[in-house]
Parts: C-alpha cells; structure tokens; sequence
C-alpha cells in the first residue's frame, strides 16, 4: 500500500503546487498594477492551460499503467500483487482526471459566462439549474 500513499501524496503536492503558482501569478499581476478583475481573468486563463497540460500528462500516464497492467496480465493472473498495485494506480489516476476535467469545465463555463450578453445569463442561469435537477434525479435512480 505504500505506493498508493506515495500517489496520494504526489497528487496533493502536484495540487497545492498549481495554486501556488496560481497565487504567485496574481500577486505578479497586482504588483505590475494590472487592475483585479484583469489579473483574476489571466489567473484563470492560466489555470485552464495548467490544467489543460495536466489533463493530457494524466492521460498519457493512464495508457502507461494500462499498458503495464496488460503487460503483466499477459504474465499473471488479476490476483497477482503487482497488477492490483497498477490497479490502484490507475483507479487513483481516474479519480484525479474525474477532479481535472470537472475543474476544466468550471473554469470553461465561467468563461463563457463571462463572455455572454447579460440576457443570455439569466436563460443560462435557468439551464444550469434544470441540469442541477436532471443530476440529482438521476442520482436518486441510480442510488435506489
């Protein structure tokens, strides 16, 4: 189990690391004396690209642990040690590209919503909650 701890661990760091650097771009900004509304929208353009990279490094890294689980399952069988250490890699990998995409697709809709006529908002608005609805009821489906 230590490895799934020294992912855990490294996913925690690589996280507080992109607020860091998030946080460290805003104080740059305000010190050159953009104004904060500014420097909060080239934060966020900034975190959807490190996002964005993180995404597609996870993914590259996913079909690497898939490729190593096939690998030994052509060699052992699913009980063996190593295979479920891989498994638990990639379980861990899934959850962290589960957060990353949600968290892209936050920061893309704030984006757009940003972006949009004061008049679509309100209808945007209307949508997002009607979806909210639709997520729960499916939720309380799945859960029966």
């Amino acid at each position: 189990m230590p490895v799934l701890y020294l992912l855990r661990f490294k996913a925690k760091i690589a996280d507080i690391m992109k607020k860091l650097f998030v946080l460290a771009f805003i104080v740059i900004i305000g010190l050159v004396g953009v104004s904060n509304a500014q420097s909060i929208k080239t934060a966020e353009a900034i975190r959807l690209e490190v996002v964005e990279k993180l995404i597609k490094d996870s993914e590259k890294q996913h079909q690497n642990f898939e490729s190593e689980k096939a690998e030994l399952l052509s060699k052992y069988s699913p009980e063996y040690i190593k295979v479920k250490q891989v498994q638990e890699k990639i379980n861990t990998l899934n959850q962290t590209l589960i957060t990353l995409n949600l968290e892209k697709k936050q920061l893309l809709s704030k984006k757009l919503v940003e972006n949009l006529p004061k008049d679509n908002i309100a209808l945007l608005q209307m949508i997002v909650i009607q979806n909210e609805k639709i997520i729960d009821l499916l939720e309380k489906l799945v859960n029966k």
